[in-house]
Protein backbone atom coordinates (compact mmCIF):
# COMPACT_ATOMS: atom_id res chain seq x y z
CA UNK A 1 0.00 0.00 0.00
CA UNK A 2 2.91 2.23 0.92
CA UNK A 3 4.70 2.07 -2.38
CA UNK A 4 1.60 2.17 -4.61
CA UNK A 5 0.69 5.28 -2.40
CA UNK A 6 4.41 6.34 -3.05
CA UNK A 7 4.07 5.28 -7.10
CA UNK A 8 0.96 7.48 -7.33
CA UNK A 9 2.42 10.65 -5.68
CA UNK A 10 5.82 10.44 -7.37
CA UNK A 11 2.88 9.84 -10.70
CA UNK A 12 1.37 12.89 -9.89
CA UNK A 13 4.26 15.16 -8.74
CA UNK A 14 5.79 14.20 -12.25
CA UNK A 15 2.87 15.15 -14.03
CA UNK A 16 2.95 18.58 -11.98
CA UNK A 17 6.42 18.79 -13.23
CA UNK A 18 5.75 18.25 -16.63
CA UNK A 19 3.44 20.47 -16.72
CA UNK A 20 5.14 23.35 -14.47
CA UNK A 21 7.75 22.25 -17.54
CA UNK A 22 5.65 22.81 -20.39
CA UNK A 23 4.27 26.19 -18.89
CA UNK A 24 7.45 27.10 -18.49
CA UNK A 25 8.75 26.78 -21.97
CA UNK A 26 5.68 28.20 -23.30
CA UNK A 27 6.55 31.63 -21.31
CA UNK A 28 10.30 31.04 -22.39
CA UNK A 29 8.95 30.82 -25.93
CA UNK A 30 6.75 34.01 -25.47
CA UNK A 31 9.29 35.86 -23.76
CA UNK A 32 11.89 35.74 -26.48
CA UNK A 33 9.01 36.68 -29.36
CA UNK A 34 8.18 39.37 -27.67
CA UNK A 35 12.08 40.23 -27.18
CA UNK A 36 12.31 39.91 -30.60
CA UNK A 37 9.21 41.83 -31.59
CA UNK A 38 11.29 44.40 -29.39
CA UNK A 39 14.80 44.04 -30.99
CA UNK A 40 12.68 44.57 -34.12
CA UNK A 41 11.22 47.90 -32.89
CA UNK A 42 14.36 49.02 -31.79
CA UNK A 43 16.21 48.37 -35.60
CA UNK A 44 13.23 49.87 -37.17
CA UNK A 45 13.23 53.23 -34.67
CA UNK A 46 17.13 52.94 -34.68
CA UNK A 47 17.37 52.83 -38.84
CA UNK A 48 14.75 55.93 -38.85
CA UNK A 49 16.55 57.85 -36.59
CA UNK A 50 19.67 57.70 -38.61
CA UNK A 51 17.63 58.72 -41.87
CA UNK A 52 16.48 61.63 -40.36
CA UNK A 53 19.61 62.58 -38.58
CA UNK A 54 21.55 61.61 -42.12
CA UNK A 55 18.86 64.00 -44.04
CA UNK A 56 19.30 66.77 -40.95
CA UNK A 57 22.94 66.82 -41.58
CA UNK A 58 22.42 67.20 -45.53
CA UNK A 59 20.15 69.67 -45.04
CA UNK A 60 22.39 71.57 -42.26
CA UNK A 61 25.00 71.05 -45.37
CA UNK A 62 23.47 72.84 -48.06
CA UNK A 63 22.32 76.05 -45.34
CA UNK A 64 26.10 76.27 -44.18
CA UNK A 65 27.12 76.36 -47.89
CA UNK A 66 24.55 78.67 -48.67
CA UNK A 67 25.38 80.94 -45.56
CA UNK A 68 28.89 80.82 -46.50
CA UNK A 69 28.85 81.63 -50.14
CA UNK A 70 26.37 85.02 -48.96
CA UNK A 71 28.83 85.65 -45.86
CA UNK A 72 31.67 85.47 -47.96
CA UNK A 73 29.97 87.81 -50.65
CA UNK A 74 29.30 90.45 -48.35
CA UNK A 75 32.58 90.36 -46.59
CA UNK A 76 35.37 90.86 -48.93
CA UNK A 77 35.17 94.39 -48.97
CA UNK A 78 35.13 94.00 -45.00
CA UNK A 79 38.23 91.33 -45.31
CA UNK A 80 40.03 94.60 -47.42
CA UNK A 81 39.20 97.17 -44.50
CA UNK A 82 40.34 94.70 -41.83
CA UNK A 83 43.88 93.71 -44.21
CA UNK A 84 44.37 97.62 -44.29
CA UNK A 85 43.61 97.65 -40.25
CA UNK A 86 45.59 94.72 -39.64
CA UNK A 87 48.75 96.55 -41.69
CA UNK A 88 48.29 99.46 -39.68
CA UNK A 89 48.06 98.24 -36.33
CA UNK A 90 50.77 95.52 -36.83
CA UNK A 91 53.05 98.34 -37.47
CA UNK A 92 52.15 100.89 -34.28
CA UNK A 93 52.39 97.21 -32.17
CA UNK A 94 55.87 96.75 -33.53
CA UNK A 95 56.84 100.30 -32.68
CA UNK A 96 55.59 99.62 -29.34
CA UNK A 97 57.10 96.48 -28.83
CA UNK A 98 60.32 97.60 -29.96
CA UNK A 99 60.16 100.31 -27.17
CA UNK A 100 58.84 97.69 -24.67
CA UNK A 101 62.26 95.47 -25.51
CA UNK A 102 64.44 98.30 -25.35
CA UNK A 103 63.14 99.63 -21.84
CA UNK A 104 63.21 96.17 -20.87
CA UNK A 105 66.87 95.80 -22.35
CA UNK A 106 67.83 98.87 -19.90
CA UNK A 107 66.46 97.35 -17.07
CA UNK A 108 68.29 94.00 -17.60
CA UNK A 109 71.85 94.92 -18.19
CA UNK A 110 71.32 97.56 -14.97
CA UNK A 111 70.48 94.35 -13.06
CA UNK A 112 73.07 93.15 -14.50
CA UNK A 113 75.64 95.36 -13.46
CA UNK A 114 74.14 95.57 -9.83
CA UNK A 115 74.13 91.30 -10.08
CA UNK A 116 78.31 91.23 -11.15
CA UNK A 117 79.14 94.17 -8.62
CA UNK A 118 77.20 92.53 -5.90
CA UNK A 119 79.44 88.65 -7.47
CA UNK A 120 82.42 90.90 -7.33
CA UNK A 121 81.71 92.40 -3.36
CA UNK A 122 80.94 88.67 -2.62
CA UNK A 123 84.32 87.26 -4.07
CA UNK A 124 85.90 89.79 -2.11
CA UNK A 125 84.12 88.95 1.51
CA UNK A 126 85.47 85.28 0.45
CA UNK A 127 88.94 86.39 0.07
CA UNK A 128 88.95 87.94 3.42
CA UNK A 129 86.98 84.82 4.79
CA UNK A 130 89.28 82.85 3.53
CA UNK A 131 92.55 84.83 4.56
CA UNK A 132 91.00 84.81 8.09
CA UNK A 133 90.17 80.87 7.97
CA UNK A 134 93.56 80.29 6.82
CA UNK A 135 94.91 82.67 9.50
CA UNK A 136 93.19 80.53 12.52
CA UNK A 137 94.50 77.39 10.87
CA UNK A 138 97.94 78.20 11.04
CA UNK A 139 97.10 79.83 14.44
CA UNK A 140 95.45 76.70 15.68
CA UNK A 141 98.94 74.38 13.89
CA UNK A 142 100.97 76.38 15.82
CA UNK A 143 99.35 76.19 18.83
CA UNK A 144 99.21 72.42 17.99
CA UNK A 145 103.25 72.21 17.79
Amino acid sequence: IYDRALRENRARHNEKVEIMREKWKKQMEEAAEENKQERNRYDYQMRKWDLDYQAAIEDAQRKHAMMVDRVERRNEEELDNYRAFHIAETKRVERQNTARREEAMKHYLEELVRIREENAAIRERKKHYEVFVDEIERENRRRED
